[in-house]
């Protein structure tokens, strides 16, 4: 097995030769949806030599085997960590993309807008790219309101109704499908074939589906003021979902997207493996040579690259099926 490597660019300076023999461990979190991308880096600071990095620090970061390195993304220094045990100084960063105003809680209204319009309005405020689906783009809402609400939340609030995910990446805000391995553009992800079962290592759960044999929503008829009601389904036992809506469109579109999610069944696959840089959210992957219960199409829904001093690097990956 190669040998793992890294750069680490600190505001546009290369640290890495500067921190190598202090050089502890470095995590980076990548998940799909709202979580933040993340990097966690540790070293060694016995005698206070290491002057830190302050907080607003931009971080570009690589990582690879051998003498290929994969970038892996721009991060902003968030907190820096002390501890009075020993000489570690642990470095946390999120994702420089993931803007402080997208996450600001706002007030506001939206009539007769459609979820594309919407994406490119947010990210216009942002300065970021809209990339969202056709599928995703068309779907109509009467009326929203974004009461004390972040751009990101309103968004993900919004998008879960219709099995879909936001997020802001590499300075654009992506509106895709949860779970479906596909890009933004509704093409799909990289397929990822793990045939060596020596080097897997992990768990598989699986999660019977729901009894629910239908759903119900509410929506608000406004020229004849009255709730109405749809349903998606037949039979018991019924869910009915919280959340009033605002037409019938989007109260039978609510209704259906939850009872196939409730009915879909589900199995998760944490799976341990070498430094994969290369794999990241959102990604497929192809299972074969394994247990028959791990064999088969997976979805990334994180993963976490780990590379530490003296041990074995290596890459942990959340897998769910597909939708």
């Amino acid at each position: 097995m190669e040998p793992p490597i890294y750069q680490i660019v600190a505001n546009d300076a290369d640290i890495t030769a500067k921190i190598q023999d202090r050089f502890l461990s470095m995590t980076l979190h990548d998940a799909a949806g709202i979580e933040s991308d993340s990097v966690t880096i540790t070293l060694d600071n016995r005698g206070n030599v290491i002057k830190p990095l302050s907080t607003g620090a931009k971080l570009v970061i690589s990582l690879g085997t051998g003498k290929a390195l994969v970038p892996k993304g721009v991060y902003q220094v968030t907190e820096l960590e002390e501890s009075l045990d020993n000489d570690d100084l642990v470095i946390h960063g999120t994702a420089a993309e993931t803007k402080a105003v997208i996450k600001a809680p706002k007030d506001r209204t939206f009539d007769n807008v459609t979820y594309g319009e919407l994406v490119s309005q947010i990210a216009s405020e942002n300065n970021l790219q809209p990339v969202i689906s056709d599928e995703l783009a068309k779907i109509q809402f009467d009326h929203i309101d974004q009461k004390a609400e972040s751009d990101l939340n309103l968004l993900t609030r919004l998008g879960r109704q219709y099995g879909a995910i936001a997020k802001p990446v590499a300075e654009r805000l992506l509106v895709t499908g949860k779970g479906e391995g596909k890009t933004a553009s509704g093409q799909e992800m990289p397929l990822e074939v793990i045939a060596d079962a020596h080097n897997s290592s992990g768990r598989i759960v699986t999660k019977e589906r729901d009894s629910y044999q239908s759903v119900v929503a509410h929506w608000f008829d406004e020229p004849a003021q009255q709730k109405r009601q749809v349903k998606a389904g037949d039979g018991e036992p019924s869910l009915t979902l919280k959340q009033e809506y605002t037409s019938e469109d989007e109260a039978l579109k609510a209704a259906t997207a939850e009872l196939e999610e409730r009915q879909r069944g589900k199995k998760t696959f944490s799976l341990t493996r070498p430094l994969s840089p290369t794999l990241g959210a959102e990604y497929r992957i192809q299972v074969i040579n394994h247990k028959p219960v791990a064999n088969g199409l997976w979805v990334v829904e994180s993963a976490d690259h780990t590379v530490e001093r003296d041990r074995v690097s290596e890459t942990r990956l959340e897998l769910v099926t597909p939708k």
